[in-house]
């Protein structure tokens, strides 16, 4: 039975029978449509159906509707992949997010999808979500190189979210230290050796960036081989570096996304009660939520959902935004006013910090960005020939490492310009 038809005739029916898709105990699937999400190239890791349920009750002779997605575990995954790809922990996340953390948010100004059902069941792991698309939300095409107002609405809704995650850090440390205990860190490993498929990958991809500096003369900006050379050194083993970076770094640690990229952003317009419209911005995908600084997720979503050419003119402002809606939402949650917050909350102290995480999100965007510009048909398939053993893996290694010619290029260029920029100005320095 394949994936669409085992949620047709067999997740489907048991979601009604215990209650989870409807309020009529009488009521029976008249219809039912299951289609596979991320067939336009969308990146996905895991396997996701959108489904269209129709339900009808004869006692009350009433129609209802239900608009789910489904996330499953890749079937016949081999199991390297599967015990790599950390899939057991990013569901358990998911579960977690959706039980215990969001609750805590559910009065405040923070959207999301709405949570039915998960199974964690080794290897065949399910999370049952509502389809956000129903209720006008969707996400961003392309998926890179946001407009302006798309990026303040993501930020913005990113400063909320971390400032409600201090408010509760703050104002309940025991509850705080309970959740943090729960969250497994799924991305990253700290015995990396360099040999795996995917470190070699990275690296590789780090100094495409710092050669094509170096190949384009007018494009230096002054920036020094020395800096290059600095940026490469540090960044030798990038899965070491990510790891590190993803450790508790007090005392800014806080919950994070985990992988705040555009692709798991959706955005809406609403009218409000003044008759003004704007651009709201939900956050999806919880898999990879984690306790660490919030600059994981801004100097990712940074580094992969913005172009140079909005975000090197509007960078300030677009800051700005962030760390104002943190500051709002924490003094909210704390009862304080900003003058009352400890120094470690302010502009500049979070200003140093994204200085510090930038080269984070860039060894992400150095291998990211080539995918998001030039998606893979399927990322799954595409896994198996990411084995330096398999005879293919030069050629593929190859393909990738030029994946997006030179609109990638100036894109890499333009977020070590950055990085260089933010040093002079912060004192900061790789570390």
């Amino acid at each position: 039975m394949d994936s669409a038809e085992f949620i047709k005739c067999e997740l489907l029916p048991k979601l009604l029978t215990d209650g989870k898709l409807s309020s009529y105990s009488d009521a029976a699937i008249k219809s039912c449509e299951a289609s596979k999400l991320g067939e336009d190239g969308t990146y996905m890791r895991t396997l996701c159906y959108r489904a269209k349920v129709e339900l009808f009750s004869a006692k009350s002779g009433r129609t209802e509707r239900a608009d789910l997605v489904i996330k499953l575990t890749p079937p016949k995954i081999p199991l390297e992949f599967y015990q790599g790809g950390n899939y057991a922990d990013l569901f358990e996340n998911e579960f977690i997010t959706y039980t215990v953390v969001l609750p805590l948010l559910k009065d405040l100004d923070i959207f999301y999808p709405r949570y039915y059902y998960s199974s964690q069941t080794p290897q065949e792991e399910i999370i049952v979500l509502s389809d956000f698309t129903s209720d006008g939300w969707s996400v961003a095409k392309p998926v890179t190189n946001l407009s302006l107002e798309n990026i303040l609405a993501s930020v913005k809704l990113l400063g909320k979210f971390h400032g409600y995650s201090y408010g509760i850090k703050e104002t309940n440390p025991e509850l705080f230290s309970e959740i943090r205990k729960q969250l497994k860190l799924t991305s990253f490993h700290a015995d990396s050796s360099g040999s795996d498929a995917w470190d070699i990958m990275m690296t590789k991809s780090i100094r495409r960036g710092t050669n094509s500096i170096r190949e384009s003369g007018e494009a230096r900006n002054g920036i020094p081989e020395h800096f290059l050379m600095d940026l490469e050194a540090y960044l030798a083993n990038p899965m070491k570096v990510q790891h590190r970076l993803n450790g508790s770094q007090e005392p800014l640690a806080v919950l994070c996304h985990g992988d705040f990229l555009s692709n798991n952003i959706a955005f809406r317009r609403t009218t409000r009660a003044d008759g003004t419209i704007c651009l709201d911005a939900m956050m999806f995908d919880f898999q990879t939520l984690r306790y660490s600084s919030p600059m994981v997720d801004l100097a990712t979503f940074m580094a992969n959902s913005t172009g140079v050419d909005v975000r090197k003119p509007h960078f300030d402002d677009i800051f700005r935004s962030y760390h104002t809606e943190l500051v709002k939402a924490l003094c909210e949650k704390w009862n304080k006013n900003e003058d009352e917050l400890p120094s470690h909350y302010s502009h500049s102290s979070f200003l140093e910090e994204y200085a510090k995480y930038l080269p984070f999100g860039y060894s992400v965007a150095a291998s990211f960005i080539p995918i998001l510009h030039c998606p893979l048909d399927d990322p799954v398939a595409n896994m198996l020939k990411f084995s330096p053993d398999n005879e293919e893996f030069e050629g593929f290694m190859a393909e990738m490492l030029a994946l997006g010619g030179e609109i990638v290029n100036r894109e890499l260029r333009g977020l070590i310009e950055d990085m260089y920029t933010l040093q002079q100005r912060t004192g900061v320095t790789f570390e």
